[in-house]
């Protein structure tokens, strides 16, 4: 099992933040025994991204407590949850958009992410898509985010469209903002992409008839992890 996030570094209110979205509960979806697997599998992603975060943003001496190969794996999430939190605490300065802090808008999107890995995880793929259309629709993100277009849906990601929608309106009155904040942003995002493409370690996992399947690559093969 990880351990969890130590918050004794991290300046409130971040720290009770980190701690809600470690501790989130997904919504109610058809659980089964293959689902929960996934879902296990999922939130020990989040919880080394976490401790990634916490050491690029709050303590620099922190140790990631999982094997290097498994933590250099998740070290690009970390860093694109470090370049939002970046983000926002700029657009906040100038576009608080109804939230009390940087902090509560950072939460809402972190939970938009898990929310979306949720729908990942419930969406059947076709034969032969295999990881190649995840990295795809990121791929298409961030075309249209060079582009200083806002590729995000305003119904199901309210919360992460506000802050591209107000970052694009930054870039195109302030260059220091696009070169500090928003390009920053992409280049996280887009190791992510690279990360989940390139390295053989990554693997997309689905669940069929309450069972877990890893796909060996490129959709051509699957193996069942447990029943």
């Amino acid at each position: 099992m990880i351990p969890t996030i130590p918050t004794e570094k991290i300046i409130p209110p971040w720290d009770s933040a980190i701690t809600s979205i470690e501790t989130f509960v997904y919504p109610t979806v058809p659980f089964n025994n293959g689902l929960i697997q996934h879902l296990n599998f999922n939130d020990n992603v989040w919880e080394i991204a976490l401790h990634w975060l916490l050491k690029k943003k709050w303590d620099s001496k922190h140790k990631i407590p999982v094997n290097r190969n498994i933590a250099a794996k998740i070290e690009p999430l970390g860093e694109l949850l470090l370049q939002i939190i970046e983000i926002c605490s700029q657009v906040h300065l100038l576009y608080p958009d109804g939230y009390t802090n940087a902090t509560e808008w950072f939460y809402h999107i972190a939970l938009e992410m898990k929310n979306g890995d949720i729908d990942d995880i419930c969406t059947p793929i076709k034969k032969g898509e295999g990881k190649s259309k995840h990295c795809s629709e990121i791929r298409s993100h961030i075309k249209k985010l060079r582009q200083i277009e806002n590729p995000f849906d305003s119904v199901r990601s309210p919360h992460t469209h506000k802050l591209i929608q107000a970052s694009i309106n930054l870039c195109e009155n302030f260059d220091i903002f696009k070169n500090n904040y928003y390009l920053p942003l992409i280049k996280a995002y887009s190791c992510w992409e690279r990360k989940l493409h390139d390295d053989d370690g990554w693997q997309l996992l689905t669940v069929e008839k309450e069972q877990l399947f890893i796909h060996t690559g490129k959709g051509r093969g699957k193996i069942k992890i447990a029943s």
